[in-house]
């Protein structure tokens, strides 16, 4: 299961939001004098100003303390994704969608962008004519952009985060919605979770700390059943109050 918390008051059944986030990938570039004049190409060109990448994170851990302070202030909910079951729901998708694991060591990021860098400058020459260099750019532009959207500080590691990203150009019109954040106005998409046969990768609800539990569990129970929802709804294990 890969898991996410969410507050009750900002989600609907059969949708979650993603929302839309800037890369973070790209200040590492700048450790390396060669790597940071290729990055002064990257930015010069524009491309982060022509797409939006939306997010949505999930994790491994379903019933985490930092994950109930920091998202479920009131009272929450953590639900359970069957994982196969939502990369299969990703295949039917006409878009380009990615389920891709956090990394947090430092390291790793360095490593992952040696690595695109190295690739992409082996494959283009002298004579590479410009068809074939708007090719390869293109590869390494999305490599850059999908890496970036799972890199993350070390010190966010215990949340063994699961990321679930799709990057949108402008150029292309899609519906994006707004809702009310904590300090700013946050764009989304809906993202449907129903798959072709009217079914959902949810599989299991945990309720979050509330002094109610045994209610909460009940009234979930029959949310489910009103939209037709399989999956086991149980309490959180965390001795946690906030009360």
């Amino acid at each position: 299961f890969i898991s996410f918390f969410f507050s009750s008051r900002r989600r609907h059944t059969r949708y979650i939001s993603v929302t839309g986030v800037q890369t973070c990938a790209l200040p590492i570039w700048h450790s390396n004098k060669i790597k940071k004049a290729a990055i002064g190409i990257f930015d010069r060109t524009g491309i982060l100003d022509e797409v939006d990448i939306y997010v949505i994170s999930f994790s491994e851990k379903g019933d985490l303390l930092s994950q109930w302070r920091g998202y479920c202030p009131n009272y929450g909910f953590s639900l359970g994704f069957d994982y196969h079951e939502l990369k299969n729901l990703l295949k039917d998708k006409s878009e380009k969608i990615f389920l891709l694991p956090c990394f947090y060591n430092k390291r790793d990021h360095e490593n992952f962008i040696d690595l695109i860098f190295q690739e992409t400058a082996s494959s283009l020459s002298n004579d590479s004519n410009n068809e074939y260099f708007e090719q390869v750019y293109n590869e390494y532009t999305e490599k850059i952009i999908k890496i970036s959207s799972i890199f993350k500080d070390n010190s966010f590691s215990e949340e063994i985060e699961w990321r679930l990203f799709c990057i949108k150009k402008r150029e292309k019109p899609h519906v994006i919605e707004y809702r009310n954040g904590n300090s700013m106005i946050i764009p989304y998409i809906k993202f449907n979770i129903e798959n072709k046969y009217k079914t959902t990768p949810i599989r299991k609800i945990i309720v979050g700390p509330t002094p109610h539990e045994d209610l909460s569990v009940k009234s979930v129970e029959k949310l489910l059943t009103s939209y037709n929802i399989t999956g086991k709804v149980i309490k959180s294990e965390i001795p946690f109050r906030n009360w």
